[in-house]
């Protein structure tokens, strides 16, 4: 952004962008271990407490989305094609939420399976595209505050 002050909606994309991104790089960590029997879940037991932190990040980030459309929408109220912009950045979110919280893309695996890891490279794209949205809901949050210096520079209110 090209002011110093950021603004809870910034922290709040921030928040958004990292729990997602995190909870989906964890799965992918998660399926890198072997399977070995149905009833005990792969791993070490303390990265199954953490797995229960991811769960509670997963299901925090999909309603931080309930929310960042409208504070974003808001915020843009005078920018109106960034509004629209934003809409689509979210939405594009709200497309990921869906394809990670649904398992789409992600391999199927037999309950009777036991063996080497099948990794679910799914998550790892997932990941990435969480930080690709953020990184874009942060631009355009950017962009208000560039337009919104070109008013002032032009001598016109900013509101």
């Amino acid at each position: 952004m090209t002011t110093k002050r950021r603004g809870g909606l910034w922290w709040l994309t921030v928040g958004w962008t990292s729990m997602a991104a995190i909870s989906c790089a964890y799965e992918f960590f998660w399926s890198t271990f072997p399977v070995t029997h149905v009833d005990n879940p792969p791993g070490p037991s303390w990265l199954i407490r953490i797995g229960a932190l991811a769960m509670m990040l997963t299901v925090l980030s999909a309603l931080t989305l309930v929310v960042l459309l409208p504070a974003g929408l808001i915020r843009l109220r005078r920018a109106w094609r960034l509004a629209l912009v934003w809409i689509g950045a979210v939405a594009a979110g709200v497309a990921l939420e869906i394809t990670f919280l649904g398992g789409y893309g992600v391999p199927l695996v037999s309950a009777a399976y036991s063996g080497p890891a099948v990794l679910d490279w799914m998550y790892l794209v997932e990941s990435a595209g969480f930080l690709i949205v953020g990184a874009s809901l942060i631009k355009i949050l950017g962009g208000r505050a560039q337009a919104r210096v070109e008013l002032e520079s032009r001598g016109v209110a900013a509101g």
